[in-house]
């Protein structure tokens, strides 16, 4: 089974990813390690640092989907996570993958975001791993790219947590449903 932990940024995919591969000792796979693996090796891999995650993203879905599907043949549990992964990509999976994939997307409601963006979501970005934080970075801007999200996954149908109120609570909730798919083997 393969859980993809994605959304948007600042969430705690990162962290949670963590959590889930140490709690049920599950293999766990960074997008971003990808990522830069790719551009450090080859600078002109189609992409730098600094895209847009849309960008980045659908350069490596491809190398992504063939890790899905590896995992998958091989019945490898794995967790891969990362800002990189959009619901619109599940779409050209074969239903028999698509059995053994579980996504996971996260992101902010707009009134998390108003209430908690300096104090809960910016003071935070770093608990997982050292990020650079874009000064230009606005809630305004912050709050379309949730709300983006959130409206792809319900045209979708695709299972999106949104942060509401109390992200320790919230987070336990994504944490449990993870869990309960890697203990049911579903």
């Amino acid at each position: 089974m393969v859980i993809l932990i994605s959304g948007a940024s600042c969430t705690g995919k990162t962290n949670l990813a963590k959590k889930v591969m140490e709690h049920h000792n599950v293999n766990y796979y960074s997008i971003d390690h990808l990522k830069m693996g790719l551009y450090r090796g080859n600078p002109n891999c189609g992409f730098t640092p600094t895209d847009s995650n849309e960008h980045v993203g659908r350069i490596l879905w491809p190398v992504l989907r063939g890790i899905i599907m590896t995992a998958v043949e091989n019945k490898q549990d794995l967790i891969v996570e990362g800002a990189y992964i959009f619901p619109e990509y599940l779409i050209d999976m074969d239903s028999l993958y698509l059995d053994e994939i579980h996504p996971v997307f996260i992101c902010f409601s707009k009134e998390y975001v108003e209430h908690n963006y300096e104090s809960g979501i910016i003071k935070y970005r770093h608990v997982a791993e050292e990020r650079a934080y874009e000064e230009d970075w606005a809630p305004e801007v912050f709050i379309k790219d949730h709300e983006l999200l959130r409206g792809k996954c319900e045209k979708l149908g695709t299972k999106c947590f949104q942060i509401k109120s109390d992200y320790e609570l919230e987070m336990e909730t994504i944490f449990s449903f993870i869990s309960d798919k890697l203990s049911q083997g579903v």
